[in-house]
């Protein structure tokens, strides 16, 4: 049965109203055409006096009328018939330009709607893609910002489910970063084929896969991310490179089939671990890692340096006075941390440096060692270790092991938490340098606390609590701290202690009161990303320096390699370290009694220095991390 001729109208003139701006002033055009055609058709047929003009200047003014009310004016002559047609041409017109007016003012409110939506595609090239959002983005975005802050016309393009303003708010309030770097938001599902093609992924240079906080299986997402992300891609191998956190290293394997080889894995809970273990073994060495991985201050770039072709390694050393090259990189892509000094450089050898920027890695220096500054006494042989951690997380067995590689034979480790032990158990029958035990306690008691007896320990580590809350969790670490602090000063004993924290402020909040060391762990593993994303290769220095495989940085007195109280400029120190088979990365210096020591990288060769008997010079190093 045939719907009526109203009901078909009304259906097509509804879906013409729905169409959109251009169906509906098209709409507009062709009935104002009609209504002009009917009204001429009727001045014609019916001979109005139309006062003399002719038809084409009728035509012309019945289009002025509707466009513009004011010219119904226009006509002084003809019939009053002709009169009563301007007029209501006159009034079509309001209804026409009103319409017109309303038509333009929606589309022009979706528009904005559509862009605080944030789902139009991103047109940059040469940009960093972070997908998802946490906590710890506004650190990566910061270092990202600051790593970038050299390039012309540099962006970061952050894609999440959140709402486009919302995340823009956000990071205008917590990062601050160069003008010369845009922050582009968009709205979408990092899962979302689709929605992948918003950020232009072919045309960026990486891509950051971040997860959710309070996700139950966070690596699952990261390997659906990796599929979507490489699905978009086509058969075509992507030029970028994705970077991820896997928390779990048994989904290693399936992530790097996921990734097609394109994609660098951080393990998060590995790399903190082995920052915090090697700090726990030697107070300090926090703030050099931290300077190491932040762009705020020195740290390493990977540089073709002219004119070092056919010279020794250990000559470079002193070519540098404000970088410090610590390896090479050769033609064929292998990493060499603190190569032999009689290593001769190939003309496609880069240079490993720990300088301010890549711009300052210049070979300008003008050797002048003091030898009768300089020191060559054998290091003292380190004794048995007595460490405790207090708590169980995840990174309790890297940990461990990580510790294991740094203890002389002989060494004690003490697991302290309100588990059954069984990890503790565990742990004992898989290492050996190190006699490990457990006690049962509550890590907020004091009265447990002091059972420990910590003035008998030479370390203590503090773990984050994986069954609370950022904050709780943090806020647990402090009151343990606090206690730690108290009852190691009670005892008149120099206790080193390493504090795990989840949330930067709260680092801060410590830090006011203590100098202990602080591991932040969403701040490190941002730093860490936003670093190998500008220089994949850093990946595997790291990597070398917190496994030790490579090398190890340590930081010894100051009397073994120079005079102590007199002045004596880094070239010395340099030269020192060198005749040791070290490279010297700078020192860490108590100026004032009343404040903690400073560590400085890369001071500049030239300059002299007065070193104190506690003072340390940081080194890079070969050997067992035991000997270290």
């Amino acid at each position: 049965m045939a719907a009526p001729l109203r009901d078909r109208v009304r259906y097509r003139s509804d879906r013409i109203m729905s169409s959109g701006a251009g169906a509906q002033i098209a709409m507009l055009a062709v009935l104002t055409v009609l209504v002009m055609l009917l009204l001429l058709g009727v001045i014609t047929v019916t001979a109005i006096d139309t006062g003399g003009e002719e038809w084409g200047t009728v035509l012309y003014h019945e289009l002025l009328e509707v466009m513009d009310s004011g010219a119904a004016g226009g006509f002084t002559d003809g019939s009053w018939i002709f009169t009563a047609v301007q007029i209501a041409l006159t009034v079509y017109g309001i209804f026409v330009v009103g319409a017109l007016i309303g038509i333009l003012a929606t589309a022009l409110d979706q528009r904005l709607q559509n862009l605080r939506k944030g789902r139009s595609r991103v047109i940059e090239s040469r940009h960093v893609v972070v997908l998802g959002w946490s906590d710890q983005i506004f650190t990566l975005l910061r270092e990202l910002a600051q790593a970038l802050s050299s390039e012309r016309r540099a962006a970061i393009v952050v894609m999440a489910a959140h709402d486009k303003v919302e995340m823009e708010d956000a990071i205008r309030e917590k990062v601050m970063h160069p003008r010369s770097v845009r922050m582009v938001c968009r709205t979408g599902n990092p899962l979302d084929i689709d929605d992948l093609t918003l950020v232009s992924l072919p045309d960026c240079r990486a891509v950051v896969i971040l997860t959710p906080d309070g996700e139950n299986d966070p690596d699952s997402l990261v390997i659906k991310s990796l599929m979507a992300i490489m699905s978009s891609a086509g058969a075509d191998m992507p030029q970028y490179r994705v970077f991820a956190q896997i928390n779990d290293e048994q989904n290693t394997e399936v992530a790097m089939l996921a990734g097609r080889g394109r994609v660098e894995l951080v393990p998060p809970q590995s790399l903190t671990a082995r920052i915090m273990a090697e700090t726990a073994s030697q107070p300090g060495l926090a703030a050099v890692f931290s300077d190491l991985l932040d762009y705020e201050g020195d740290e390493m770039y990977v540089v073709t340096v002219p004119g070092l072709a056919g010279v020794t390694f250990g000559d470079v050393l002193s070519r540098f006075d404000k970088s410090v090259p610590m390896g090479l990189v050769s033609g064929q892509g292998e990493v060499a941390l603190n190569p032999p000094m009689d290593t001769v450089l190939a003309t496609t050898d880069q240079i490993i440096a720990v300088s301010e920027d890549d711009s300052t890695v210049v070979a300008d220096g003008s050797p002048a060692v003091d030898e009768a500054q300089v020191r060559m006494s054998d290091a003292p042989v380190h004794a048995p270790t007595r460490s405790l951690i207090l708590g169980e997380n995840a990174q309790l067995d890297v940990i461990a092991e990580e510790l294991e590689r740094r203890a002389p034979e002989g060494s004690v480790l003490v697991i302290a938490s309100p588990s059954d032990g069984s990890a503790a158990a565990r742990l004992s029958t898989e290492l050996t340098r190190q006699a490990i035990s457990h006690r049962a306690v509550s890590t907020n008691s004091r009265r447990d606390l002091e059972s420990l007896d910590l003035g008998s320990f030479d370390r203590v580590l503090i773990l984050a609590d994986p069954e609370l809350e950022a904050e709780q969790a943090d806020a647990r670490t402090l009151t343990t701290l606090l206690h730690v602090r108290d009852l190691a000063s009670r005892d008149g004993r120099d206790v080193g202690v390493v504090s795990e924290m989840l949330v930067p402020n709260n680092r801060a909040l410590a830090q006011a009161s203590t100098d202990y060391d602080f591991i932040v762990s969403t701040e490190l593993i941002s730093q860490y990303i936003a670093q190998v994303v500008m220089t994949p290769v850093l990946s595997e220095i790291f990597r070398s320096l917190l496994t030790g495989d490579r090398g190890v940085i340590v930081m010894e007195s100051a009397s073994l390699y120079c005079a102590i109280g007199e002045p004596v400029n880094f070239y010395t120190v340099t030269e020192s370290a060198r005749r040791r088979g070290q490279i010297a990365l700078g020192y860490r210096r108590r100026v004032n009694a009343a404040v903690p020591p400073v560590v400085t990288l890369n001071p500049a060769k030239s300059s002299s220095v007065t070193y104190g008997k506690d003072d340390q010079i940081i080194v890079l190093t070969k050997g067992p991390l035991h000997q270290a």
